[in-house]
């Protein structure tokens, strides 16, 4: 969840060195309150010795005024845009409050940090969901790795036209067959850089370049170095890798190859040298003959970035392509964060700008599934290419098999014959309604290029998932196509649409959940080349948008604020879910979510389960109440305001829940037959939701009129405190004064465009208070977020002050209400 504060107290205050201050009402301003993250970490008294990383978002491209303040003042500015108006700097915190009075300055925001899309964090105590967020390194031990020129791999299908991996589960050799390979085509992978050296990929990678924070420091890896994090080198394998494991026939890999594909290619197709016992297995990426430039934007420990980061290096792609030095003809980035404004924010700007000059961009949807609307950013960007992420059977299979050492187990925690949206896939579709992710491709247990930092050898191999190794496998399609297509005039748009065109169609998911299906290289080039129309520019974005929300994908049970839902869940597949959605309000008090009537089917291995998650009415990130709950028996689980409670029988997973407050807009209950089931479930589903109907209600709502029936225990009696108005983006208002009861103050900030409507108006407060002891404090995590409300109590306050800000209410003028209840 973003966090976010208004900076304009902490100068105010500092400044003019108040102790006891009067109720001054602040001037309309340029800064945003998503600066809380690093300013809450700063005493008021220090507040000139630390120095923020920004976006500042500009009016046009003259930035000369900007950057002569910046550096006046100390700071650095460390990238002017070229292709979405604005600049990303390091200030000195006292300097931003005059900054903003620059007429060229639109906004002043905190520089969000973007992860790669294969680093969701580890929920759940179950050694099996463990494993598909971690990394495993395949053993060398008693096994070889050799390259493979064209002939080489010509001669292996020419035995056995069919074998394991991603060129063959989504068709890529088919079009291998028909003479396009991936050559003539450029792919930019924007990560953590690429092991140039990695057997792999030595054949493809002709150069790069590091704009991650480790170029700012002299001695650390550069963009080629085996130091830097395993993500970009195993990106790169996959989009366009070329070589084979040789294996004896006792080897486990090899027995479960056999087993899975039913096809047994000796060594000595590839190599006379070896004998008749020895086995090849191919390793090839979707475009084995395109070429790879490496971008380093994230430094060598793997961790996140800003996202002025990101922006610099696609904007670098994009000279690197108009210069005219490199033909680059797709970006592939297996990254992304949330976002308040889908496909509208820096970043999406210059993708699009990529895409308007003939770069096909294509990005992995996010890990945040598996509830809908959870797309993020660049993915929800309009012209990029969103991929979400598949189990495929083989890969799977075999991946089990390796790892409990264990053949033919695969069978018994994969039992389905087609490929499943696999739960962590981000789901669409956009906030503003558009259809995200675009498609789907392999991204569980997917073996490719690795590196280990610890131990650095350009023949490692390991297992990864995410919609990250989703990502490079259609970036690699696009390579195919381009092979083709470069020379026939064929657009971004020609090779989205053939993409989408040629993908499967996956029964028991919907395009939410899937786009337009699974990869299929060959069908999409049959399509491509099929196409009269190649040339096409990529539709814009619509002006207009109405203020209506996007509904989530799934089951409405028509929940409003309260009501009861009884649902019969039959014979569900392994790893097929439902949704539910249901509408909270302001007076909805808790969600009891019950299963029960359980039927577990066969179940050998103890492994049957349920799934349950339950998303926030957050969009485009990451905000679950509980996530990834396996449940094998009756079990109740109840969320109310800051509160998660469930029943200890038949339930495990459940290292992950958030205790946050209940807030307005559509609430998504995600069960899911667990995709290691052995066999159809069946059951019962329950959802109550019950209100609160405060004594205040009349004055509460908006423009109705209710009678008070019951109240939950901070309504117990009228708020000691109400104030109401209007607000429009950058108008602040404010202090207003409050006072606090024998044991502190509630306070909550209500506002009417909450997540309820999109675009979502974003409201915040800072609060200020004293304690018993004159202490003055502020207040900016619990006011200062996407939530709505925004509240906080203030156990051992005396006295309070209330600054409200407009951060964004998208052209119009935001009813607000301000309740205070002294405890």
């Amino acid at each position: 969840m973003r966090k976010k504060q208004i900076i304009l107290i902490l100068v105010v205050f500092t400044l003019l060195n108040v102790v006891s201050f009067p109720f001054v009402f602040a001037e309309p301003q340029k800064i945003s309150s998503d600066l809380e993250d690093e300013l809450s970490r700063l005493d008021a008294g220090s507040i000139d010795a630390g120095s923020i990383n920004v976006l500042i978002e500009t009016y046009d491209y003259d930035y000369t005024s900007i950057v002569s303040y910046i550096e006046f003042f100390g700071g650095v500015v460390t990238n002017e845009f070229k292709y979405a108006s604005g600049l990303a700097a390091e200030i000195p915190i006292n300097a931003i409050e005059n900054l903003k009075d620059l007429s060229n300055v639109k906004k002043i925001s905190k520089d969000e940090i973007r992860q790669f899309s294969s680093s969701t964090p580890i929920f759940g105590n179950e050694e099996l969901d463990d494993y598909i967020f971690s990394e495993t390194e395949l053993s060398m031990d008693g096994r070889e790795v050799i390259s493979l020129s064209t002939s080489e791999i010509t001669k292996i299908f020419d035995s056995v036209p069919e074998t394991y991996w991603n060129y063959l589960s989504m068709n890529a050799w088919s079009v291998w067959e028909s003479g396009y390979m991936g050559q003539d085509s450029l792919a930019v992978i924007i990560d953590t850089g690429v092991y140039d050296q990695h057997i792999m990929i030595q054949h493809a990678v002709i150069g790069g370049i590091d704009l991650s924070p480790d170029s700012e420091t002299p001695g650390n890896p550069d963009w080629n170095s085996p130091l830097n994090h395993w993500h970009g080198t195993h990106c790169a394998g996959i989009l366009a890798g070329d070589v084979a494991l040789i294996v004896p026939e006792s080897d486990i890999l090899y027995q479960s190859y056999e087993l899975y594909t039913g096809i047994s290619i000796p060594a000595s197709v590839v190599d006379p040298g070896y004998s008749e016992n020895y086995y090849v297995i191919p390793l090839l990426g979707m475009a084995p003959e395109a070429q790879i430039f490496g971008i380093k934007v994230f430094p060598s420990s793997g961790a996140g970035v800003p996202t002025s980061y990101i922006i610099n290096a696609i904007e670098y792609a994009i000279g690197m392509h108009e210069s005219g030095d490199y033909d680059v003809d797709v970006i592939s980035m297996s990254l992304g964060g949330g976002t308040g404004y889908d496909g509208r924010d820096l970043e999406a700007q210059t993708v699009d700008y990529a895409t308007s000059i003939g770069i096909t961009v294509v990005t992995s949807a996010g890990n945040d599934g598996p509830a809908s609307l959870t797309v993020g950013s660049p993915g929800c960007a309009n012209t990029a290419i969103a991929v979400g992420a598949v189990a495929d059977p083989v890969n799977t299979r075999i991946y089990w098999d390796v790892m409990y050492d264990w053949y033919g187990l695969g069978y018994y925690l994969f039992t389905s014959e087609t490929p499943q949206v696999i739960y962590f896939s981000s789901r669409g579709t956009t906030s503003d309604g558009r259809l995200k992710p675009e498609l789907c491709a392999t991204g569980v247990y997917v073996l490719s290029s690795y590196i280990d930092p610890l131990d650095p050898s350009p023949y490692g191999f390991a297992w990864a998932s995410g919609t990250s190794m989703a990502c490079p496998a259609v970036a690699g399609a696009v390579a195919l196509l381009n092979s083709w297509g470069e020379w026939e005039g064929a657009s971004p748009y020609d090779y989205k649409q053939a993409l989408m065109d040629g993908a499967i169609w996956m029964e028991g998911y919907d395009e939410n959940d899937q786009g337009a299906g699974n990869l299929n290289a060959y069908q999409s080039w049959l399509s491509l080349i099929n196409d009269d129309s190649l040339g096409d520019d990529h539709p814009g974005l619509r002006k207009c948008y109405r203020r209506s929300p996007v509904r989530p994908n799934g089951i409405n049970t028509h929940i409003s604020e309260k009501g009861r839902f009884t649902y019969y869940l039959k014979e569900m597949e392994p790893g097929h879910p439902l949704e539910f959605y249901l509408l909270v309000t302001e007076k909805t008090k808790s969600i009891t979510i019950i299963l029960s009537h359980i039927d577990l089917g066969d179940d050998p291995l103890l492994m049957n389960s349920f799934e349950l998650s339950v998303q926030s009415a957050v969009r485009t990130g990451y905000d679950y109440h509980v996530e990834s709950f396996n449940i094998n028996g009756t079990t109740t689980v109840e969320i109310e305001d800051y509160s998660v409670t469930w029943t200890e029988d038949n339930i495990w997973g459940t290292d992950y829940y958030q205790e946050t407050p209940l807030q307005p807009g559509y609430y998504k209950v995600c069960v899911e037959n667990d995709w290691t089931s052995y066999d159809v479930l069946s059951g019962k589903l329950e959802i109550i939701v019950e209100k609160d109907m405060p004594c205040w209600d009349h004055h509460h709502c908006w423009g109705h009129h209710h009678c008070c029936c019951h109240c939950h225990w901070k309504y117990i009696n009228f708020p000691d405190e109400t104030y109401k108005g209007t607000i429009t983006t950058d108008e602040a208002i404010g202090w207003i004064p409050i006072g606090a009861g024998d044991d502190g103050v509630i306070v909550e900030l209500w506002w009417k465009n909450d997540w309820t409507r999109y675009p979502t108006s974003d409201l915040d407060m800072v609060v200020a208070w004293f304690d018993t002891d004159d202490n003055l404090h502020y207040e900016y995590a619990a006011g200062g977020s996407l939530r709505s409300p925004e509240g906080v109590y203030l156990p051992d306050a005396v006295a309070a002050y209330i600054l409200i800000f407009g951060y964004e209410t998208y052209g119009v003028k935001e009813h607000w209400k301000l309740y205070v209840w002294y405890q």
